[in-house]
């Protein structure tokens, strides 16, 4: 589609302005086909405009990843050189999605890490005969 846009070019901007055009003059004037539902909606707008920008957000964060994989020291490494020490092991891929950070971890690391992990104190309750908070003065 893209393709045939680009061959298109005039032709696809000439659709847009008047497609463009149409929804404006739905919008000003709440042109409904159906009663409740309006054929240009705010909602829709803002999605559009949402999706844009998901769509510029790509673009950049690919042209990103373009310009680090052309310095990656690992790229000419075959890929049965890699992670040689994970070989035999059981291991778990965990995608965060926090930090979209990819961690590796083996069955024995995950057990070691609930054993070591310490849990706080739980909370002793307040005896119901405390005596209350003074009111402060003013």
């Amino acid at each position: 589609m893209a393709s045939c846009a680009a061959r298109h070019r005039i032709g696809v901007i000439r659709l847009v302005a008047v497609l463009t055009t149409v929804w404006l003059g739905c919008f000003a004037l709440g042109a409904q086909l159906v009663a409740p539902v309006p054929v240009a909606a705010r909602s829709a707008a803002a999605s559009v405009y949402e999706a844009a920008q998901q769509v510029v957000a790509i673009l950049h964060d690919q042209q990103i990843f373009d310009e680090q994989a052309a310095t990656d020291a690992l790229r000419d490494v075959p890929d049965a050189s890699l992670l040689t020490a994970l070989r035999g092991k059981d291991v778990v891929p965990h995608l965060r999605r926090a930090t979209g950070a990819r961690r590796w971890r083996t069955r024995s690391s995950r057990r070691r890490s609930r054993r070591s992990s310490t849990r706080a104190p739980a909370a002793s309750p307040v005896p119901a005969s405390a005596p209350a908070a003074a009111p402060a003065s003013r």
